[in-house]
């Protein structure tokens, strides 16, 4: 099918909260790091499911973070939504955005 890219106008994202119901780890995976940086995630992270079933993707969510740079800095109530910082004060894109001019 058609891939539709949806791309801010700047390389740096303050905030991003990601809840997909089960898909976060695909899409962290899928994540252009190389192209953004996102100061601070919030990601729904949970240990078990609603079926009462554990998470075999809570570890490598994590993990996956932590490989990126990123800094597990808060973990929020009974939901278990994970807070991620990362650092993006010496960010710099390896590659432009799409419809962005490649640099110098």
């Amino acid at each position: 099918g058609e891939q539709i890219q949806l791309l801010p106008k700047s390389h740096i994202i303050q905030f991003l909260s990601l809840d997909c119901e089960g898909c976060e780890l695909a899409l962290v995976r899928a994540f252009p790091f190389d192209v953004i940086c996102v100061e601070f995630w919030i990601i729904e992270n949970q240990l078990v499911n609603r079926a009462g079933i554990a998470n075999k993707h809570h570890a490598l969510l994590r993990e996956e973070m932590l490989q990126r740079g990123c800094k597990l800095t808060q973990i929020f109530g009974s939901s278990q939504d994970d807070g991620f910082s990362c650092d993006c004060t010496n960010f710099r894109p390896k590659a432009p955005m799409h419809g962005e001019a490649a640099g110098p």
